[in-house]
């Protein structure tokens, strides 16, 4: 017996996975969102209805603000000896180095939810100042310099990959920084404003008067972070970078959803009042006493923060191009070079990645032309076929929708042995947002105060024939599976249960859609197979835009028809994306070269395996030592097949 109740804003579906009770929802990442200090940013932008008329603002992902009074001076390259340090030091290293790498990032530290163990509160906001990143970049420099005083040949296997993976983050970052100007932070979707808006109401802890105190000294801190943002926004105008126009006038808009309000009816106010009167033994005077400071904190510093930062990006509005991309941008081939290594962790070129994608929009156009005339939906334009899919499909809307994902993650977790030797305990918990179509997924704290969440857009409708893929992506067997199990991996060192990359994450879980499908989990559902094939579709189109915007000077509108004729998307949701692509250079490209080198990988231990290969010993190996880039994966499935 399953059942369906609400707590709060969170959805949460009780029952049974292979012995375990668990909760479970709608879910997806970057990445990400989900920005760590030690890997590749997981995308947070989340995959979208692909029949949606509405264009969702996604608004969510990484953090920053004030330096942290925990803040430890980072190290000099310098400092560390040429002699050699003892094996036995190397796991102590590698713990406190990422230590101080994190408690660099509080906010990153409330979503891991490790202040407590670490002896910080919830109070800081993370310093976004060059000046600051330039000292965590010498903190990556000196943290390099004393790894590689370890004889790695002296290590154990386990820690020689550890040392291998410590290494490529380290080296990766410190790549990055001639090219830390062409990144957009606060970028319309998955920006810095909205993240931190988005930490405030579903992550910041409220559970004992100092948890408040701690909240309202964030929204306290509101102004210097924004001071800081400011500061770098102004180098970066400097240096000839500037967003194009189009995502200028929606940051605006998305900073006045925030600062034109009435302090009282703003978001992170309600919620406030809203968690405080749940926590028991705080005295009515206290409690009204934390209510004016709240408030007093969003009329008098937060909003105004918003405004000032509303103000610059006014002031710049006038140099900032009509197109995007860079190819434009001052030394723009070499950051697109450095952020397709960043995304993919491969050396594929842009043209590479071109070319494969132009090759996998034909192959599953094709197949998806078969599936569709054996529906017998007449030829004609993609968009128009895919409208009938969703016409016959039918949808669901408001609270239908979480209930439909909430069947389908059951169903989907009773499907699972046949596949996977293991599953997480994790519970995966659904949580509503306004955004018609959108999604993504959030994993689990640390200290087991959060469950994994998959956030779904209920404002809307949602058509049926694109639930089950969007669930298997985001929630069984794709992130949250992933996810949830690296956090479970107490073999490893922390920095590798929490690390991600990319091409590994978002590979997975398209990886995950079409394991279902092999499965046999769309036999009775030939809609919920086209809304299958429209998604990988769509994953391969991207590798043609994102590459043909910064690398081959596609125009918006270019970019835009592209998606439009050869996905079958919306005018508007195909907007939406192309500028997510603008804004946020190579990381839609992990996706599908993520899944396309898993295929590869499991087809070459099929044949070399022959009747002694197993599905779920080939996922066991492929999930066991957490998230790994793609080259280093593919050496340890080499070295398990040699081992037979």
């Amino acid at each position: 017996m399953t059942r369906v109740y609400r707590r709060g804003e969170l959805w949460v579906l009780c029952g049974t996975w292979r012995g375990v009770c668990v909760a479970a929802a709608l879910v997806l990442i970057l990445l990400s969102a989900c920005t760590t200090p030690t890997a590749p940013p997981l995308p947070s932008g989340g995959e979208a209805d692909p029949t949606a008329t509405e264009r969702p603002d996604v608004d969510e992902p990484p953090t920053a603000t004030r330096e942290p009074a925990t803040t430890r001076a980072p190290a000099e390259a310098g400092d560390a000896s040429d002699e050699s340090l003892a094996p036995e030091d190397f796991d102590a290293f590698v713990d406190q180095a990422h230590i101080d790498q994190i408690m660099r990032d509080p906010e990153l530290v409330t979503e891991y939810g490790l202040s407590e163990s670490l002896g910080m509160d919830n109070s800081q906001l993370t310093n976004l100042s060059d000046a600051y990143q330039l000292e965590t970049y010498d903190l990556y420099a000196a943290q390099r310099a004393t790894l590689l005083q370890f004889d790695r040949a002296a290590l154990s296997l386990d820690r020689q990959l550890t040392y291998d993976l410590f290494l490529e983050d380290l080296d990766l970052h410190l790549a990055g920084k001639p090219y830390r100007f062409h990144d957009h932070p606060v970028r319309q979707v998955l920006g810095v404003h909205t993240q931190l808006l988005e930490l405030m109401t579903d992550r910041q802890p409220m559970r004992s008067e100092k948890d408040a105190g701690d909240y309202v000294a964030r929204l306290e801190g509101f102004p210097g972070k924004t001071a800081d943002l400011v500061a770098w926004l102004e180098i970066q105008h400097a240096q000839g970078i500037v967003m194009p126009k189009f995502a200028i006038n929606n940051v605006i808009w998305q900073l006045d959803q925030f600062a034109r309000p009435a302090p009282e009816k703003t978001e992170v106010y309600t919620v406030f009042v809203d968690k405080l009167a749940e926590i028991d033994g705080i005295d009515a005077d206290t409690r009204v006493s934390l209510e004016e400071r709240a408030l007093a904190a969003v009329r008098d510093q937060a909003q105004p923060a918003y405004r000032d930062l509303k103000a610059h990006f006014q002031s710049i509005r006038s140099d900032a191009p009509e197109e995007g991309g860079l190819t434009s941008a001052p030394d723009g081939a070499a950051a697109y070079a450095y952020a397709l290594r960043y995304h993919t962790t491969t050396d594929l070129t842009a043209e590479e990645i071109h070319e494969l994608g132009l090759g996998e929009v034909a192959r599953i156009q094709a197949e998806m032309d078969d599936a569709l005339d054996a529906l017998g939906i007449p030829d004609g334009a993609l968009s128009d076929r895919i409208n009938q899919v969703a016409g016959r499909s039918g949808s669901v809307s408001g609270d239908e929708i979480l209930e439909t994902y909430a069947a389908l993650i059951e169903d989907a977790g009773e499907r699972l042995a046949p596949l996977f030797d293991t599953v997480p305990k994790s519970d995966v918990v659904m949580a509503a947002m306004d955004y018609p179509g959108a999604a993504y997924y959030v994993s689990p704290s640390l200290d087991g105060s959060r469950p994994g969440t998959f956030y779904a857009g209920v404002g809307g409708q949602a058509w049926l024939f694109s639930m089950p893929t969007l669930t298997y992506h985001e929630a069984i067997p794709g992130h949250h599976l992933q996810l949830a199990l690296a956090q479970e991996l107490d073999h490893l060192p922390t920095f590798r249960r929490i690390s991600g990359y990319s091409a590994y994450a978002e590979g997975w879980a398209l990886y995950a859609e079409q394991l279902a499908w092999e499965a046999g989990w769309y036999e009775d559902d030939a809609y919920g197979n086209i809304g299958r094939l429209q998604a990988e579709l769509f994953r391969a189109a991207r590798l043609v835009i994102d590459t043909g915007i910064h690398a081959q000077g596609w125009t918006r509108r270019q970019a835009i028809d592209y998606m439009v004729e050869n996905v079958g998307r919306p005018e508007g949701m195909a907007a939406g994306e192309v500028e997510r692509y603008i804004l946020w250079p190579g990381q839609a490209t992990s996706y599908k070269v993520g899944m396309l080198r898993l295929l590869d990988l499991r087809s070459q231990a099929e044949v070399a395996l022959g009747d002694a290969f197993d599905i779920r010993d080939f996922h066991s190996q492929v999930l066991r030592e957490g998230s790994l880039p793609l080259k280093i994966l593919e050496d340890r499935l080499a070295d398990w097949v040699d081992e037979g």
